[in-house]
């Protein structure tokens, strides 16, 4: 072959093979709701892409035979084009009388420098444009690949056909590409390297991840526990009920009969306020129906029933039919969103620091609190609260000066009140190995 057409043909070669790499990784990256945006706008290339997209597995099947076909094309035809072209000077420099020396070192060359071009201007240099603007790459070869896709069509579809069936006879389930969810752990991950990134705040990374973390915990992860509910009785005062309503953040309170386990409704306080003002008034028409769930449900389930019964307070009973706590829709955007102090707190934390490297904590402190302030991994128990895991841990109703060990951390009750763990003090490995030094 003349020189000149078979280097003109070298570098088409090359050039596709480069075009269907890039395709290739273009296709399996690019995001398909970004072309969606530009398809609705209009954008034709974005429409195209769509397309292939909604046949993923075809398209990726095209790229490759394309890439195989021009990598064999580029072997049979650029190594003796290049060869023929430098082989003359190398006769030159060698003598007439070692042909076959001159032959060999040609080939030797042409092997080399053909598979440098490959390597680079073939496969490193689009694979990185590909990878760095997907959407753009997608679009800029839209038109080529669905001219090669019509051409070639039969042929993509007996190979990618005859590669399913042998997967299938191997006892593999081929899924179609792109239909596969995302995992919450995969998201989990996709928000972590965003916000490495900087394409989102720390804030909005809490707020996903507390997110994918909502659907896997149980109400009883985050009630308030019974000890903690204030209840009104059914035959309090206008009075008593005025003063509850004062001393206490609360917006609606379960109304019982003679203990909490016998609760007959829930009382809106901002409803009940405007009808305490006359004086015939009789609070008890502003009792609403309760809605009791057991307190093993999942938050999902439990915002759906509050959501279908119109109820922002959730009654959870336990397994004997006593009332375990309550779970209020603020309980739940305090999960997602964190801490929200009002006007009845004084603003200060959950997890006090000490001049130690100790920190002191509340034993009513709910364990996914301790878990996210603390990054601990709690380990697999039945308890809700920190008191309740040093309980759980001891197996038996723990006294002031106990301690048990969690995930590098030495937890010491501080504090009892009654048979419950009011404070305890949380000391971390290193304060702990400080204190046996000394």
């Amino acid at each position: 072959m003349p020189v000149i057409p078979g280097l003109i043909l070298v570098v088409v070669l090359l050039a596709l093979n480069a075009m269907f790499v890039a395709a290739e990784f273009a296709y399996v990256t690019v995001r398909r709701t970004q072309m969606q945006q530009l398809a609705n706008e209009g954008n034709t290339q974005a429409k195209r892409t769509l397309k292939a997209l909604g046949n993923l597995d075809f398209y990726v099947a095209a790229s490759q035979l394309g890439i195989t076909m021009a990598t064999i094309g580029l072997g049979f035809l650029g190594e003796p084009v290049i060869a023929g072209l430098i082989e003359p000077p190398i006769e030159d420099i060698v003598g007439s009388f070692a042909p076959a020396v001159s032959h060999t070192v040609a080939i030797g060359i042409a092997f080399t420098f053909v598979t440098v071009l490959h390597i680079v201007l073939g496969e490193f240099v689009p694979k990185t444009l590909a990878l760095e603007a997907p959407g753009k790459t997608t679009m800029w070869l839209s038109y080529p690949m669905q001219i090669f896709v019509r051409i070639f069509g039969p042929a993509i579809w007996l190979l990618n056909t005859t590669g399913n069936v042998l997967l299938g006879l191997l006892g593999m389930k081929v899924r179609p590409m792109g239909d596969e969810p995302l995992k919450a752990e995969d998201l989990a991950l996709t928000f972590e390297s965003s916000a490495s990134a900087g394409l989102i705040s720390r804030r909005e990374l809490d707020l996903s991840r507390n997110t994918l973390r909502l659907a896997s915990l149980q109400v009883g992860d985050l009630m308030v526990p019974r000890n903690e509910v204030i209840g009104i009785p059914v035959d309090a005062s206008r009075e008593d009920i005025v003063r509850i309503f004062a001393g206490h953040r609360y917006t609606r309170f379960p109304v019982y009969t003679s203990s909490l386990d016998d609760i007959i409704g829930v009382l809106n306080a901002k409803q009940a306020v405007f009808n305490l003002g006359s004086p015939d008034a009789d609070w008890h028409r502003d009792i609403q129906q309760p809605l009791i769930l057991p307190e093993t449900v999942t938050i999902e389930h439990a915002l759906e029933a509050a959501r279908e019964a119109n109820h922002a307070l959730m009654i959870l009973a336990d397994e004997f039919g006593g009332i375990a706590g309550v779970l209020s829709l603020f309980d739940v955007v305090e999960f997602l969103a964190g801490h929200l102090p009002d006007e009845f707190e004084s603003g200060q934390a959950l997890l006090s620091a000490n001049p130690d490297g100790s920190l002191l904590a509340p034993g009513l402190m709910h364990l996914v609190d301790l878990a996210d302030e603390l990054g601990i991994t709690v380990p697999d128990v039945d308890a809700h609260t920190l008191g309740g895991l040093v309980m759980e841990l001891l197996e038996r109703i723990p006294v002031e000066g106990d301690e048990v060990f969690v995930d590098g951390h030495r937890i010491r009750v501080s504090e009892m009140n009654n048979r419950r763990v009011g404070q305890v003090l949380l000391i971390p490995e290193a304060s702990v190995e400080r204190e046996a030094a000394k």
